[in-house]
């Protein structure tokens, strides 16, 4: 900054790692059964504390501007899995999936915000479990 102090910004979570495992199944000459496992962790997002004596006298979200991004949410973990199954023809194939994203249901932190109604700070998560369907046509 211009103050020429250093601090954390929004996107400084430190680490990130991200795994990929998967597994195919020849079920005849043309058609394959695959089984996909990913793993996602992240450090923990920074963030700005909100200053609830602020936020309660104008009655919207004030962050602790003194004190930007000092705070760190848990760390970020997402695990999801996949069934495929595919048919292959000499023109293109076929799939069809299943996937469950964040199939252990981690309650991941996306942000906070405070509730005038209750005079408290209110943190919001990203999605739970989450089912995907899926049918392409590769050429």
């Amino acid at each position: 900054g211009s103050d020429g102090v250093e601090r954390n910004t929004a996107f400084n979570v430190q680490y990130v790692a991200n795994t990929l495992v998967g597994k195919e199944w020849k079920l005849s000459e043309n058609s394959v059964l695959a089984l996909d496992f990913r793993f996602t962790i992240a450090g923990g997002k920074p963030y700005a504390e909100i200053d609830t004596a602020l936020s309660r006298q104008l009655g919207r979200t004030a962050f602790d501007v003194q004190n930007p991004f000092g705070q760190r949410f848990r760390e970020y973990m997402k695990p999801d899995v996949k069934l495929t199954f595919r048919m292959n023809s000499k023109k293109f194939s076929q799939e069809f999936a299943i996937s469950v994203e964040n199939f252990i249901n981690r309650r991941n932190v996306l942000s906070q915000q405070y509730n005038d109604k209750g005079g408290n700070v209110v943190t919001n998560y990203q999605l739970g479990i989450f089912p995907v369907a899926l049918y392409r046509i590769n050429f």
